[in-house]
């Protein structure tokens, strides 16, 4: 009896009967498996059974094997464990050695030895293969560094067991301004392992957000019974001892502090194992050329492009504080007030920051003027983002600055500390304790200020609720995912920076003070709360008013046109189109999360931008196609064909400045914010240069703006940070 085709044997046969040859067949399958495309199939194991075990593997011919899009759908192979064989193994580790490497090194699953793909992937190496033994030998050889690394993590956390989840908080805030604050501001030598201190703060805020969250999987549930009277109990026998003389307890709150910074050290040293040793083997290895049957993905050593990126992303970041700056003064002079003023009394800094945030909000990730949290609330962004950064600059003012100044004089953190404790004190007890604590009630209380409205002038109890829901991080309800392969927590400190235990609310200043607030809350919207319903509705008003930009000068838009179907793939929706000066665009865009390592950004490479470029190629496909006959096109573009190639542009813009300037599939990426520079001609704002006054010397056209982006003209007249950053980055 013959059996079904599957969906993607059926894809084969009528691309190769449309007169596509074996090799482009199987790679746009390839690419089809690769964006999730299965059909009826469900489970993971349906679909990757139907893949590799489909007869047009029988087809395939050997460059295929040797494509970045085979070793990426290799790597998903490898990591699922289960039972089907892909019966076409061993040609593929004959013929495509270096792309077979690059996947294992893509799944990681040298980490895992117990791992059934692993095992048998070695025994078939072992018995057949030349070219594998010393790769072999170096993939086992990391797994032993990451092994040792996180024994020692593991044994250090043992010695953590008599501690609280509660002790724990105490001694990671005592810890934050003891031996990571003072580097920070070069009040101390920075740490030996991780020598740039912004790096190692970053990791030691991660470090702890992971030890809660493994403490709080196997704490009991008096543990997590949180009174007044236990707060200060833990105080008194945990902090106290540490800053004054005269709560000495013979020295037993230093050792357990001490053992605390040995496995925060051990966590960082895994950390960073993963991060750098594993992370650079993984995706930043070498890579051999690629294959020109498939141009939709190209092998990439990833850490130098992804760092530049970063970087060029931190060039950028000025651009909306500047923005914002230019804002506050037109509306300051329309109020009869100054930036001056503003800056005697404390208010611009905030207000700055706080419309800086706005506008990244609402031009990038199409947020709008209320932000749906759920449950039928809605809460204004301006009264979301001023609370964090009001929130943020008073910590900076009564609590981190004054630690600063008093750790110049003294020299000592602990005397700085009790410093600064006393101050408060001495200004109506207020609490300046490196670790804050309040009961929900009356953080609900503070938050409810910030839920005024026409229909609630005095705020609302309901929104309060959902704000703190919203800010706040449950550690009830958290797990430590990153002891599980490939999963992350689904949110840190910086994200969710109110940390609520039992009846209580904790803030850790040392965290809301130096945290960027902006990615805070890009990343709570659209990380944390990707599925939000609202979504959907922000990824269109970022067309829609990106489109309106456009329109602003002189340009014919159409958003969201869809081509019709023809005999190959769908074309799918053209997110925006414009036109202007003879000139077509074509724009995918992009919006997500801000990712801070280079794993979520390799991925984000190997699928949103991979499968970017190929629906464009589609898109543009289907427009040439139908753009003579198509009645909408010409009457809302004003175009009566397609233009010649070289005046047609089809860029993927992102809001994520990941991987900038690459290409996929031969079409351009490039971030949301640098378009937007040169669209509104807002060079100025990156730098104090004569030149950049205006992009448009001869006055705006759409050549120029084409040009300007393609070139990258915008970083040729920027100066970039020094490259001994991304060595710097390295270490």
């Amino acid at each position: 009896m013959t059996e079904t085709p599957t969906l993607y044997e059926i894809w084969f046969d009528k691309l190769t009967g449309q007169g596509a040859s074996p090799a482009q067949a199987v790679i746009k399958v390839i690419h089809r498996y690769l964006d999730g495309r299965s059909g009826t199939k469900t489970s993971p194991v349906e679909i990757d059974a139907a893949f590799w075990s489909g007869t047009f593997w029988q087809s395939c011919p050997d460059e295929v094997f040797r494509t970045e899009g085979f070793a990426v759908a290799f790597a998903k192979y490898l990591v699922r464990d289960q039972e089907h064989v892909f019966p076409h193994l061993v040609r593929a580790l004959t013929v495509a050695p270096d792309a077979c490497k690059r996947a294992i090194r893509y799944s990681r699953v040298f980490l895992s030895p117990e791992s059934g793909r692993w095992t048998a992937l070695q025994r078939l190496i072992g018995q057949q293969h030349r070219g594998y033994k010393t790769f072999v030998k170096e993939c086992r050889h990391l797994w032993q560094r990451y092994e040792q690394r996180r024994r020692e993590a593991d044994s250090a956390y043992d010695q953590l067991s008599d501690l609280s989840i509660l002790d724990l908080l105490v001694y990671a805030s005592i810890s934050a301004f003891k031996t990571e604050l003072p580097p920070l501001f070069e009040l101390k030598p920075p740490n030996a392992l991780i020598p740039h201190p912004l790096f190692r703060y970053t990791m030691f805020t991660e470090a702890v957000s992971r030890l809660l969250a493994r403490r709080l999987a196997h704490c009991g549930k008096d543990e997590l019974d949180i009174s007044e009277e236990r707060i200060r109990h833990c105080f008194r026998k945990r902090m106290y001892p540490l800053l004054l003389a005269r709560h000495y307890d013979g020295g037993q709150s230093a050792a357990a502090l001490k053992r605390f910074e040995g496995f925060i050290d051990a966590q960082i040293r895994l950390d960073h194992c993963r991060h750098t040793e594993i992370g650079n083997f993984c995706f930043d290895g070498n890579v051999s050329e690629p294959e020109p049957c498939d141009p939709s993905l190209e092998p990439l050593a990833c850490f130098e492009p992804w760092m530049r990126s970063c970087l060029r992303g931190q060039e950028l970041y000025p651009y909306w504080q500047m923005r914002s700056l230019v804002g506050l003064d037109e509306s300051a002079a329309d109020n009869g007030d100054t930036l001056d003023l503003m800056a005697r009394d404390g208010r611009l800094k905030p207000a700055t920051r706080m419309l800086a945030d706005i506008l990244m909000l609402h031009d990038l990730f199409g947020v709008d003027d209320e932000i749906d949290i759920g449950n039928g609330i809605k809460v204004s962004l301006h009264r979301a983002c001023l609370m964090l950064e009001l929130a943020k600059a008073n910590y900076e003012d009564t609590l981190l600055h004054p630690f600063v100044e008093a750790m110049r004089r003294h020299g000592d953190w602990a005397a700085a500390l009790v410093e600064v404790i006393e101050s408060g004190m001495r200004d109506g007890l207020q609490q300046r304790y490196p670790v804050l604590f309040a009961r929900t009630s009356e953080k609900l209380q503070m938050f409810r200020q910030f839920t005024a409205s026409e229909a609630s002038p005095c705020g609302s109890d309901e929104a309060a609720v959902a704000l703190l829901a919203f800010f706040g991080n449950d550690l009830q309800s958290v797990r430590d995912h990153m002891h599980q392969s490939g999963k992350q927590l689904k949110a840190n400190f910086t994200e969710q920076p109110f940390l609520r235990l039992g009846d209580y609310v904790f803030t850790l200043p040392w965290v809301l003070t130096t945290q960027n607030n902006a990615t805070a809350l890009v990343n709570n919207l659209r990380r944390v709360r990707s599925n939000r319903s609202a979504v959907g509705k922000e990824t269109r008003r970022i067309e829609e008013r990106f489109a309106g930009q456009m329109q602003q000068l002189g340009f014919r838009t159409l958003v969201g046109y869809v081509p019709p179907d023809g005999d190959g793939e769908p074309a799918g929706e053209v997110d925006v189109l414009a036109s202007r000066d003879g000139h077509l665009f074509v724009f995918e865009i992009k919006s997500g999360y801000l990712r801070q390592t280079l794993e979520a950004a390799w991925h984000h490479r190997t699928t949103t931008l991979r499968k970017a470029g190929r629906q464009l190629e589609r898109k543009l496909t289907g427009l040439v196609d139908v753009f003579p006959g198509e009645g909408i096109l010409r009457e809302s573009l004003g175009l009566e064909a397609a233009p010649p190639a070289e005046q047609v542009h089809t860029w993927i813009v992102d809001t994520s400045i990941d991987f900038d300037r690459q290409r996929f599939s031969g079409h351009l990426k490039v971030s949301m914010t640098e378009v937007l520079i040169v669209l509104r001609d807002e060079a100025g704002f990156l730098v104090d240069d004569e030149s950049l006054d205006t992009l448009y010397p001869d006055g705006f056209s759409a050549s120029r703006f084409a040009e300007i982006i393609e070139q990258g003209v915008l970083w040729r007249n920027t100066p970039q940070p020094a490259s001994a950053a991304s060595s710097t980055a390295r270490n």
